[in-house]
């Protein structure tokens, strides 16, 4: 883990399916996540951060009745490291600005490239 190659794979998976909800750096969490319940928490705000294990495992498996799906059946393991890598390894640690030059400098790619 943080690896700059596994953050910015991190990073491309929760900017595309995450931020939504959850938001980031300098952006707010979108409509969808007004009517979820419970509310999603805002990661990049929070000081009570998931261990390594339990995020991986959510991320994973998802949360019943919550809005919080499970990626296990469409990301491999790899993919779900990655992302819990950057949530808890940079995400924290960014300016709005910085999420911002990750926005251009790791656009979204094709997802269906093979990963290790």
């Amino acid at each position: 883990m943080n690896d700059t190659a596994m953050l910015a794979e991190g990073f491309g998976h929760y900017n595309e399916m995450c931020v939504s909800c959850h938001g980031g750096p300098g952006i707010d969490p979108g409509e969808l996540a007004e009517g979820l319940y419970p509310k999603p928490p805002k990661f990049y705000k929070s000081d009570d951060m998931p261990d390594t294990d339990e995020a991986f495992w959510i991320i994973k498996n998802g949360i019943k009745m919550t809005g919080m799906p499970a990626y296990g059946p469409t990301h491999s393991d790899y993919k779900i490291w990655a992302i819990t890598d950057f949530l808890l390894n940079k995400m924290n640690k960014m300016t709005p600005e910085e999420y911002q030059e990750w926005i251009k400098k790791y656009p979204e790619k094709d997802d269906d490239a093979p990963t290790p």
